[in-house]
């Protein structure tokens, strides 16, 4: 669906990615995906998780951007430190669609938890960032 560059469609397919993969961890090293689950099928969802992240980066759609960012929010669910690395990649993006979803990774990371480290870099964030809405979504 992503490779038709529809916007709407691309948008509900990265969030649909995330709504299956919820709280996996997929495309952290360290991830929650079921034991029984084979390496093959393990490496095939990290090339995934990697391929959205490249067509984030590639296409022109801010709507096919937010769903991707918003579905990689969902995978990294209750993960904590393990999805430290991609929260730190994606709020290191140019983009700010990615940088958006990066506060929601984060808030959802370590939803429930209270850490000091992600309320620190979400409060830096709301008064730090470039974009409006970046800075809403930190708040939020």
């Amino acid at each position: 669906v992503l490779d038709t560059d529809s916007a709407v469609a691309g948008e509900a397919a990265g969030m649909a990615i995330g709504m299956v993969l919820v709280g996996t961890g997929a495309g952290n090293t360290n991830n929650s995906l079921p034991a029984t689950m084979s390496a093959a099928a393990k490496e095939e969802l990290m090339e995934v998780v990697v391929e959205l992240k490249n067509y984030a980066r590639v296409t022109q759609h801010e709507k096919i951007i937010r769903g991707i960012a918003m579905g990689l929010a969902l995978m990294q669910f209750g993960q904590e430190e393990n999805a430290d690395a991609i929260i730190e990649e994606m709020r290191s993006d140019r983009d700010p669609v990615m940088r958006y979803g990066a506060q929601y990774a984060l808030a959802l990371a370590y939803c429930g938890t209270g850490s000091n480290k992600a309320i620190r870099i979400l409060l830096h964030t709301a008064v730090s960032d470039v974009s409006d809405d970046v800075r809403m979504a930190a708040v939020l």
